[in-house]
């Protein structure tokens, strides 16, 4: 009886699909140059698209992209934990 390889999906390594928007956006940010429109929108896109906060991090098959997917997600909600906290609380 032949078992299964688990099957690496590299789709966790690579960039989401971006729309010219998103990209400009976290361009700009980048640059300092972002309107307030753009930097809210930079921010939407890093945590939901690239950080897949909204995401499911579980992989029955590879526990590997389980780990990968949830060290995106960490940052995320460190980064959320920012926006949202206190400023006394962040800081030393």
């Amino acid at each position: 009886m032949k078992t299964k390889r688990a099957v690496h999906n590299l789709s966790a390594l690579s960039i989401p699909p971006l729309t010219k928007h998103d990209v400009i956006s976290i361009k700009n940010l980048n640059r300092g140059e972002a309107d307030s429109d753009q930097q809210k929108h930079a921010m939407d896109v890093i945590i939901k698209k690239l950080c897949a906060i909204g995401g499911i991090s579980f992989d029955e098959h590879n526990p590997r992209l389980t780990d990968l997917r949830e060290g995106k997600r960490l940052i995320a909600t460190q980064l959320l934990a920012i926006i949202t906290g206190q400023l006394e609380d962040l800081t030393s």
